[in-house]
């Protein structure tokens, strides 16, 4: 069943999708993340339904250690009074860059676990060209509908784990084993020459199990 949170996403990924078609940006011949994300906040910001937009929000998780680090948007929608938001992780992908959905789907499921009902939705926004989804990069499972296991998925991937791991300073600890992952449509992007397509998925906390992303591949 398609939300009101998934209809107000799909259609500012749209809007920004052909913000980006038509306006290449300045003194350069390629995108960034950050044209994404700034797209993306535009477009937010003129959707109707969009009561509130932040950036690079801080959402604390209680066992990280030193910290999570920053969520890209956070949108509050209507009911006002309900004071619940949706979460947005963004990447603009080359190869390499699609492996940071693992830590972008471990910090927004333990946000989502922790911080709900503040949090209600949590959103995987990550753009990439055609032939690199074709490839089927690590963390592109991530935007299946048949990714439940997120521990499996980690473990199968544990040395590009690692290397995530490595980037950042965050610490996650505990985290939901389950999750559910619904695919929302894909959104084409084309720069006259590349044809780039955005994928996007809702991810939610399933079940009681639980486990440590950290110990992994790291002694305690």
């Amino acid at each position: 069943m398609t939300s009101t949170s998934d209809l107000i996403c799909q259609s500012i990924v749209q809007s920004a999708a052909e913000s980006l078609s038509a306006n290449r940006p300045p003194k350069r011949s390629y995108w960034l993340e950050a044209d994404l994300e700034a797209a993306l906040d535009k477009a937010a910001r003129e959707h109707l339904e969009v009561v509130d937009v932040d950036r690079n929000f801080t959402v604390p998780i209680p066992g990280w250690w030193p910290g999570a680090g920053r969520v890209d948007l956070v949108l509050q929608a209507p009911p006002e009074d309900a004071f619940q938001f949706d979460l947005y992780e963004l990447k603009w992908c080359n190869e390499d860059k699609m492996e940071e959905a693992l830590w972008d789907a471990v910090k927004l499921i333990c946000a989502h676990d922790i911080q709900k009902p503040k949090v209600a939705n949590t959103y995987l926004v990550f753009a990439a060209t055609h032939s690199i989804w074709a490839k089927s990069p690590v963390g592109s499972e991530l935007f299946d509908a048949s990714t439940t296991d997120l521990e499996a998925v980690l473990r199968n991937r544990s040395k590009r784990w690692e290397r995530v791991l490595a980037g950042g300073v965050g610490r996650p600890r505990d985290c939901p084993v389950g999750i559910e992952v619904t695919r929302l449509r894909p959104v084409a992007v084309t720069d006259g020459t590349t044809e780039l397509e955005i994928r996007i998925a809702r991810i939610a906390p399933r079940g009681s199990k639980r486990f440590d992303p950290y110990a992994l591949v790291h002694s305690t």
